[in-house]
């Protein structure tokens, strides 16, 4: 399954900013179903810290893209960015190492570093955000 991604133009000094768009599967008969949504109903904020294009950062982008995907039909706001062009966002955020994943819902986000292969980690870190934020 390809990653569907929209970039949306912003300005040269802004990291770039990604939507991952659910898509359709089929079914052995050839009818086109809807991914089941799973995890919150609502809008997810997230932004993925990278290091240019190491392995282990080109991993995270294709999993969060993957998991994105199949658990949130389209409701997820991704921003990524790659402290190698722009530092200060991860300084900001005390990001030291990458690829880190910051999930904005609670009052204070939740971080999951590593190549996010793992997707029940993510999905649990979303949903206990959601919680808390609900809450």
């Amino acid at each position: 399954m390809r990653c569907a991604a929209e970039r949306m133009e912003t300005q040269t000094e802004r990291p770039a900013r990604i939507r991952f768009k659910g898509v359709g599967m089929s079914t052995s008969n050839g009818n086109i179903m809807a991914p089941q949504p799973s995890g919150p109903p609502h809008r997810v904020r997230m932004t993925l810290f990278v290091a240019g294009e190491e392995r282990n950062s080109q991993a995270a982008r294709t999993n969060l893209a993957r998991i994105c995907e199949s658990h949130l039909s389209g409701r997820a706001d991704v921003e990524i960015v790659d402290v190698l062009q722009d530092h200060r966002k991860a300084l900001e955020w005390r990001v030291l190492l990458t690829p880190a994943l910051l999930i904005f819902n609670a009052d204070r986000p939740t971080r999951v570093t590593g190549t996010l292969q793992e997707a029940e980690r993510v999905l649990s870190a979303i949903n206990r955000d959601y919680a808390g934020s609900a809450a």
